[in-house]
């Protein structure tokens, strides 16, 4: 196997374990669960490279956010370079997180 599959693969695992999710077997060839990793909250389209750089494209983001939503899940797109890892969502639902978190701070 092909380090590069074989370090994707180890991503996605850590990532649905992370996420207390599961892997979408056959995400990137089958038609019913499109993004690589599914918790009851958030559908995940995973990215892993050894290079410096990494192309995003926004039709990616648009698909892999169209496939959560007809999932009922938030959408993230996760993307690790050497094992770093970074996570791109719509700055939305990043406001919604940081309204959240300040909420529960006020609240302590």
């Amino acid at each position: 196997m092909k380090t590069s599959l074989k370090k994707s693969q180890q991503q996605e695992k850590r990532l649905a374990g992370r996420y207390g999710g599961s892997i979408s077997a056959g995400s990137g060839n089958g038609w019913v669960r499109k993004n690589d990793v599914r918790s009851a909250e958030v559908s995940i389209e995973a990215k892993y490279t050894d290079a410096k750089q990494f192309t995003l494209k926004q039709a990616d983001l648009h698909k892999g956010e169209r496939y959560a939503l007809v999932d009922g899940r938030e959408f993230a797109f996760v993307i690790s370079f050497s094992g770093e890892e970074w996570v791109v969502v719509r700055e939305a639902d990043y406001k919604d997180l940081r309204e959240r978190a300040d909420s529960l701070d006020t609240a302590l």
